[in-house]
């Protein structure tokens, strides 16, 4: 329609091994949290990325006010892991193959509103709204049977920001205050997820009961206030146009 459009995206990516796990001799496994030799594997294959996207932009309110919602899903074969080996002398090895896999799914919400007088070279206010619900599951261990919650499993994000511009315009009259651009913005994440030692139980879970990524860190937060004033040379602007609003 004419506030509203629906679209679709599916990507097809490949990513080729690093070098350092086709021709590295050791390394360090964070999932046994020790040293381990590592034996080259130049027969490492592609790890392929299957994604889909589906979306609705709408203009709900009339002026310059947008929501933007979307559904995401990632399909990670063939990653690359860290297996161990029994060579025939009863001799354990370890050895980078494509045994891991992992997906992930994801719900956006954006909302965002530029009045129409940003438009028209008046001072203006303006915000943007994000949010951000998703899961990422897989399996890059082999000791581990079930999958688990991926280290950049990020459970909630949450996104405000709060920007007014002055334009060619003083604040009350004040000068110096005209071409000034404010913005004040503010994201809440919730915590990675990590592995817990026997220490963080105080021994009242055994270790073989426990299990990969089944604990998280705490929420973090971070504010920013940026102020930016641009000056005119001559007859030129040192903003040739208004920026998108989000900028």
């Amino acid at each position: 329609s004419e506030t509203s459009f629906v679209y679709f995206a599916y990507g097809l990516m490949t990513q080729f091994p690093e070098l350092e796990k086709i021709y590295t001799k050791n390394g360090y496994d964070v999932y046994r949290n020790d040293l381990v030799k590592i034996v080259p594997n130049n027969n490492l294959d592609l790890e392929k990325n299957t994604m889909y996207d589906f979306g609705l932009f709408t203009r709900p309110i009339s002026g310059k006010t947008y929501l933007i919602s979307s559904l995401f899903y990632k399909d990670m074969k063939d990653l690359i892991t860290v297996k161990k080996v029994e060579t025939t002398d009863g001799i354990s090895i370890y050895r980078y193959t494509n045994l891991g896999s992992a997906y992930s799914y994801r719900f956006d919400l954006h909302f965002s509103n530029y009045p129409a007088c940003y438009y028209e070279n008046d001072p203006s206010l303006f915000f943007e709204l994000s949010y951000s619900l998703s899961f990422t599951k897989g399996n890059l261990n082999d000791l581990q049977n079930e999958n688990y919650y991926m280290d950049w499993d990020q459970r909630h994000k949450l996104y405000f920001s709060l920007k007014y511009d002055t334009h060619d315009k003083d604040i009350f009259s004040i000068p110096f205050t005209d071409r000034l651009n404010i913005k004040l913005s503010n994201s809440l994440k919730s915590g990675l997820p990590f592995t817990p030692t026997i220490e963080y139980y105080n021994g009242m879970i055994p270790e073989n009961k426990i299990t990969m990524n089944s604990e998280r860190m705490p929420w973090t937060s971070s504010t920013d206030i940026t102020v930016l004033k641009s000056f005119e040379i001559g007859n030129s602007d040192s903003r040739n146009s208004n920026p998108a609003p989000g900028n």
